[in-house]
């Protein structure tokens, strides 16, 4: 499966799920909104790495995953505490389920433009001949 197409689909999954959650009534829909959430979240544990290993090559992943994590870590600890001001402003999380959806789409977009990096398997060391 082309990795485009699966970050799409798992962006999309957590989309879905975030929209249930949204409008869950009752908290079996809420507990069926996490679960789709959480299908679409775990998939992006094993591609994002194989993304970065496509885009920048599997010899400079190391490199590139730790120079991404000091812009990542910020973004992911803002999304609850963000959510939490939203509703002391305006004493509902509509707004905030609104920007997270938003973010989705905007990640959505974003992926169709990813196109992967040239291969680098010739700079590998070939471990058969040692």
């Amino acid at each position: 499966v082309d990795p485009r197409v699966a970050v799409w689909i798992s962006f999309g999954t957590q989309l879905a799920g975030l929209v249930w959650i949204a409008f869950a009534a009752g908290e079996a829909a809420l507990f069926a909104g996490a679960a789709i959430f959480g299908l679409g979240m775990g998939g992006m544990v094993p591609l994002q790495g194989t993304l970065t290993g496509l885009a920048f090559g599997r010899l400079s992943y190391g490199k590139v995953a730790g120079q991404m994590r000091p812009f990542q870590v910020p973004i992911h600890a803002t999304g609850i505490p963000l959510a939490g001001w939203i509703f002391d402003r305006t004493g509902s999380y509509d707004t905030a389920f609104a920007v997270f959806a938003c973010a989705y789409l905007l990640a959505l977009a974003t992926i169709t433009l990813f196109r992967p990096g040239p291969t680098r398997a010739s700079s590998a060391p070939d471990l058969r001949e040692q």
